[in-house]
């Protein structure tokens, strides 16, 4: 299997962007055991972040729309730099990659696809903007979790947002309040062919 750190963060939009970081920097300090030499260190990604989340906060003229951009470019620099660090040491480690707070490109693999999963609901998470998505566990078949949504039922799932999880259990964070949310699971086998779930939606707070 071949696995692929995703990069490419200059799509993002600011709030999905500072969402995207936060992540990375939670889980590569949660398993700072597969992680222990990032390079920027976590401290230096913190850093950017808070800053980046601070101008984004202010509404202010040209020069401060000006002044969040180029703080924009440089944590997406730094995420992308981080980027790199994760490839190297996961080695093509789908589980380890994942752990990492990073989205992943994944390779074929011939054996492997599992079944849609079951039991999969969703509830409100603790704080605005958060939901909790979780469906049964796989157990030692599964590589990973991988959820993916939209506030628009009718277009295309493959164009849908993705989130990746080591877990059965995901909390989605940054999501708009007060808008409907639509989302779909699958387990990741050895073959990272996803077979999805119904779609489930809940209002977000």
């Amino acid at each position: 299997m071949v696995v692929k750190i995703k990069t490419g963060f200059s799509g993002l939009s600011d709030n999905d962007l500072s969402a995207e970081a936060w992540t990375i920097i939670d889980q590569m300090t949660t398993n700072s055991a597969d992680y222990p030499t990032p390079a920027p260190t976590l401290a230096v990604l913190t850093t950017a972040s808070s800053d980046f989340d601070a101008a984004k906060a202010f509404r202010g003229g040209p020069a401060q729309t000006a002044a969040k951009n180029l703080l924009r470019k440089d944590l997406i620099a730094l995420m992308n730099t981080e980027a790199l660090y994760v490839q190297r040491v996961c080695g093509n480690d789908l589980a380890k990659a994942l752990r990492s707070g990073f989205n992943v490109w994944s390779g074929r693999n011939p054996v492997g696809v599992l079944p849609a999963p079951s039991n999969f609901e969703l509830k409100l998470g603790k704080n605005t903007g958060w939901i909790e998505a979780r469906m049964k566990s796989y157990g030692r078949k599964a590589k990973a979790y991988v959820y993916r949504y939209s506030y628009d039922q009718a277009t295309d799932p493959s164009t849908w947002t993705v989130v990746y999880s080591t877990s059965a259990r995901k909390v989605i964070t940054g999501l708009a309040s007060l808008k409907t949310v639509y989302v779909q699971g699958a387990g990741v086998g050895a073959n990272p062919t996803q077979v999805w779930s119904t779609t489930r939606s809940i209002g977000v707070m």
